[in-house]
């Protein structure tokens, strides 16, 4: 369940244009990084220290480039190329389960 609601926040968070207007860290109980903004970048962590997702913007708050997210074990997940306005879903082993357009 904490993963389902992990991975709806981070689409919420994706689909709305966000600016990260300075940098800011949160963290996590035992002093790891939960989440950091820099520039026009946010990375989200898992609490093991594994990379739950990366997200760019540009000036206007838009995302930008390629969004990724990671399974808890670091393995990628998903990837939206805003570019190229495509997504692409991963399996835990690494197969390729799903793409479509945005």
């Amino acid at each position: 369940m904490k993963k389902i609601l992990s991975a709806l926040l981070l689409l919420m968070l994706v689909s709305t244009p966000v600016l990260f207007a300075e940098d800011v860290k949160t963290y996590f109980p035992n002093g790891k990084v939960q989440m950091e903004t820099s520039g026009n970048t946010m990375r989200q962590y898992y609490e093991n220290g594994q990379m739950m997702s990366e997200v760019h913007s540009n000036n206007n708050g838009d995302p930008t480039g390629v969004g990724k997210m990671f399974y808890q074990d670091g393995k990628l997940m998903r990837e939206d190329d805003y570019e190229k306005k495509i997504w692409k879903q991963y399996g835990p082993d690494g197969n390729l389960m799903a793409e479509g357009k945005m």
